[in-house]
């Protein structure tokens, strides 16, 4: 994750440590360290610049925005809310950033960091298995899904806010969700599955209830079932467990 606030946004729902099974029943960890490899080529976001031990004003908007943004949606948080949670001053968040809006964007480029970052864990893992990385990623988000301050995919809740066409952050987390999918088709096409396009979109569909069903439901709920439906998708494609 490549900023401070993403990181600690994310530990709140998983985090860039997260602990999932297996295909063969045991328990790993996909640690900091795992991840950092893809840093370099992750969307968006950029390092955290600091002096000494000091955060820089701009950074600490970024991460409290995030941390609101990502609690509270995007639109019921407003820039005097963001500067006061920050303890910095409102000409501070002008000269780091143009708008709000430039914040919400940037929340949500750094959002899809996670992602990349937490999918090259599990590459990282299992190299040379991408169903073994699919499955990595489904045990993982059902464990994140039943935590109390699950809030789901920030890009799925900003497309549910910003119902203009034409608005940038709708715009936005509309090509993320497609960075998404594109990801998911190309691990589906190394299954080797007689049809990955339509595997790579019903796995899609299972994170998207993930998403709502894991915000919606008393826990557990039926989040707790996406990596057993997943294994089963996943199966019916023809990309069975070796």
């Amino acid at each position: 994750m490549p900023v401070v606030a993403e990181r600690r946004r994310a530990a709140q729902t998983g985090g860039e440590s997260a602990e999932f099974s297996t295909e063969d029943g045991s328990s790993t960890d996909v640690s900091s360290a795992s991840v950092r490899a893809a840093r370099a080529s992750s969307v968006g976001g950029a390092p955290v610049a600091r002096r000494g031990d000091r955060v820089l004003a701009g950074d600490k908007i970024r991460e409290t925005a995030a941390s609101l943004f990502y609690a509270r949606g995007i639109r019921s948080v407003g820039v005097d809310e963001i500067v006061r949670a920050a303890h910095v001053t409102k000409p501070s968040l002008y000269r780091a950033y143009k708008c709000k809006d430039d914040l919400a964007e940037l929340f949500l480029r750094d959002y899809l960091c996670s992602f990349n970052d937490r999918m090259a864990g599990f590459e990282a893992i299992y190299p040379s298995d991408p169903r073994a990385q699919i499955i990595a990623y489904f045990d993982d988000l059902t464990k994140r899904a039943v935590r109390p301050d699950y809030r789901g995919c920030a890009l799925s809740n900003a497309l549910l806010e910003y119902t203009e066409s034409d608005h940038p952050v709708r715009r936005r987390a509309q090509e993320l969700k497609q960075d998404i999918r594109e990801w998911m088709t190309t691990k589906c096409r190394e299954t080797k599955v007689a049809d990955p396009e339509t595997l790579a979109d019903r796995l899609l569909l299972l994170m998207e209830g993930v998403y709502g069903a894991g915000q919606a439901f008393a826990l557990p709920g039926p989040a707790a079932q996406a990596a057993a439906l997943a294994r089963l998708v996943l199966d019916a494609a023809g990309c069975a467990a070796p």
